[in-house]
C-alpha cells in the first residue's frame, strides 16, 4: 500500500495499522529491546512466550505471546496486544 499524503484527509486506524504492520517486524523489535523468549511449536503460531514485560504487570508465569507468523503478540494475563 503506498499513501499519496497529498490526496488524504481522513486515514482510518486500520490502515495506519496496515501500514505500520508491513514494515515493523516485531521480532526486530523484540530483539532491539533484548527480550528473550521460551519457543515452542505451536500450529496457531503462538511459539515464543515469556514473563509479560509490561512495567504494570507483575507476571510470573509466561503469559506473554509473539506470534511471528501474524506479526502480533498479546499478553493472556493482562489482556493487552496488538500487532
Amino acid at each position: 500500500m503506498i499513501l499519496d499524503w497529498d490526496e488524504i484527509s481522513v486515514i482510518s486506524e486500520k490502515e495506519i495499522t496496515e501500514c505500520v504492520n508491513a514494515k515493523i517486524d516485531l521480532g526486530d523489535v523484540f530483539n532491539f529491546l533484548k527480550l528473550s523468549f521460551e519457543i515452542q511449536e505451536s500450529a496457531s503460531g503462538w511459539t515464543h512466550k515469556r514473563c509479560c514485560p509490561l512495567p504494570d504487570h507483575q507476571d510470573s508465569t509466561p503469559s506473554f505471546g509473539f506470534n511471528p507468523k501474524n506479526n502480533c503478540w498479546n499478553c493472556f494475563g493482562c489482556h493487552r496486544g496488538g500487532g
